[in-house]
């Protein structure tokens, strides 16, 4: 009776070590844009509006989610801004075809090649 409790539970762990990855795996997503415009709104929080090179979404304001990266995230959406390079960004969560009309948070910006 030990041996086949034993052996339930470790069946659940290997099922519960497949799930557990794919669930976080499907919070996060990345995009492709360029930047539409960059600045800070009256109380002094990092704007911007980002394209999506696909077409998924356009013009679709953002913020950041970690306040204290605002001047880094705002020194590479300039440079990108400026060259017309895109930018890779992550957001929490998926925007919708169309975009949306609240502010979406993005916890990561990278410049593109």
């Amino acid at each position: 009776m030990y041996r086949k409790k034993i052996g339930i539970a470790l069946c659940l762990m290997a099922l519960a070590s497949f799930l557990v990855p794919s669930m976080t795996s499907a919070v996060d997503s990345w995009y492709v844009c360029s930047v539409g415009y960059v600045g800070k709104n009256a109380s002094g929080e990092l704007k911007f509006r980002l394209t999506e090179v696909g077409g998924r979404f356009t013009s679709q304001i953002c913020g950041i989610a970690d306040a204290t990266q605002a001047n880094h995230y705002m020194a590479i959406l300039l440079t990108a801004q400026v060259t017309t390079a895109n930018v890779g960004v992550c957001t929490s969560t998926a925007i919708p075809v169309g975009g949306q009309s609240a502010t979406v948070l993005v916890t990561c910006v990278y410049l593109q090649q």
